[in-house]
């Protein structure tokens, strides 16, 4: 019978391989954007933020906002900064605030 630290150990270890392809991604995602390949950004993003990651809702929310690499659509980067607010990010909390403000993409003035 195995012990339950060896069982520990394995499950600590299998958690750490699956994470680090969505550490690669973020990493590469965030790399082509600073690189202004917005496509490329974009695509490395977009799962990450489907999975509902902060940081690559932010910038893909950004993406949307200036139609870098995806069509421009206000509504829906304002939906993604609403998602990345929610999940503590502060810079999107902030651009919420500015839709807010200026009502901008259909947001009503408040």
């Amino acid at each position: 019978m195995r012990s339950p630290v060896t069982f520990l150990r394995f499950l600590i270890v299998v958690l750490i391989i699956s994470a680090t392809p969505a550490r690669a991604d973020l990493s590469e995602g965030l790399r082509a954007y600073h690189n202004n390949d917005f496509q490329k950004a974009a695509r490395l993003l977009r799962p990450l933020a489907d999975q509902g990651h902060p940081k690559a809702l932010n910038v893909l929310a950004w993406l949307y906002s200036e139609g870098k690499g995806v069509p421009k659509d206000d509504a829906k980067a304002f939906r993604l900064y609403e998602r990345a607010a929610t999940a503590g990010h502060i810079e999107a909390t902030f651009t919420v605030g500015l839709y807010y403000d200026f009502g901008k993409a259909g947001v009503a003035k408040d």
